[in-house]
């Protein structure tokens, strides 16, 4: 069985990458470029981030079990372009149109605000679906997208890809194994503003040392928005937005009792592959990969960095009991 899946919306360049991944792109079809006509990797990694000799082109890992059938967004060109290079079957005229006759569905338009009118008709008709970071504009926004797929039956999950890269997996392994001693505190640094990439940022650091986090404080300064997390247990996670830097450019300082090491995601695209091929499972098996619970402590992290760091003062969590 092959999985139908029907994508939501272009804006952010990932309807792009996953059609590419999933369906493979056309090598006559002219690659996409991104504002100032400058070529971007992160955004074609299946052909031009990583070494030739690991390249990823159509979908070898998943064997053909899935594969975007539809795609609608309302830059009908930009959908047209990516439809015509990843042999996608149909260019949908309505989001109700390309949430029908499909196996899941993924949306990919980079607009929290609009996510509950684009995820609406999947979650309506129980399809699994996967909504891009962020999962939404507010946690009120976010926890009725959660309810509203509880209504409808509908698997549900959203966040950051980061969360599948090895390295941060390596890092933790690394600190709590190998050197056997206690991560005291972390720093992320992630591209682009705490608005938008601030969830890649507070997911990095949940890989590392959970969600528990009690306190967040925060400022912005020239083109840096800078947050401190403090957890419950005493540890704490400086996370930085920089804006204006090429991708991929994420990074994580793990500072020990004793080691302090930095690790780069130089490859990122394999934890998006990953995601893919959980989002896959989840289609297939039902089993939902980020419980609700997590994704939206991981969005009211966020919302909390982006408050602090635009003056808002001191924000408190309660306990994580996750």
């Amino acid at each position: 069985m092959t999985v139908r899946i029907g994508v939501i919306g272009t804006k952010n360049g990932h309807a792009a990458i996953i059609a590419g991944y999933l369906n493979g792109w056309s090598e006559s079809a002219p690659t996409p470029v991104r504002a100032g006509g400058y070529l971007d990797p992160f955004y074609h990694f299946w052909q031009y981030q990583r070494t030739e000799e690991t390249m990823v082109s159509g979908s070898p890992d998943l064997g053909g079990h899935a594969r975007v059938t539809k795609i609608w967004s309302p830059d009908s060109s930009a959908a047209r372009a990516i439809a015509a290079a990843c042999d996608i079957d149909e260019v949908s005229a309505t989001i109700e149109d390309a949430s029908t006759d499909v196996d899941a569905v993924m949306v990919l338009s980079g607009e929290p605000e609009e996510h509950p009118r684009q995820a609406g008709p999947a979650l309506e008709r129980g399809l699994p679906t996967f909504i891009d970071k962020p999962l939404g504009s507010d946690i009120h926004q976010c926890q009725e997208m959660y309810a509203q797929a509880a209504r409808g039956g509908a698997p549900l999950f959203s966040g950051s890809g980061l969360r599948w890269s090895a390295e941060l997996k390596v890092a933790k392994q690394e600190f709590v194994s190998g050197y056997g001693e206690r991560i005291e505190g972390i720093y992320v640094k992630v591209p682009n503003r705490m608005d938008q990439y601030g969830i890649h940022a507070v997911e990095m650091a949940n890989v590392v040392l959970g969600a528990d986090v009690r306190c967040v404080k925060g400022f912005t300064a020239g083109n840096r928005a800078t947050a401190v997390l403090e957890y419950g247990s005493g540890q704490t996670a400086v996370i930085e937005t920089l804006y204006a830097q090429v991708r991929p450019s994420y990074c994580v300082v793990v500072y020990g009792q004793r080691h302090t090491k930095m690790y780069h995601l130089y490859d990122t695209s394999l934890p998006f592959i990953a995601m893919f091929q959980d989002f896959v499972k989840m289609a297939t098996e039902g089993t939902v990969p980020v419980p609700e619970q997590e994704v939206l402590r991981m969005m009211t992290i966020t919302f909390a960095a982006e408050q602090a760091c635009s003056g808002g003062g001191d924000v408190q969590l309660p306990p994580y009991p996750g």
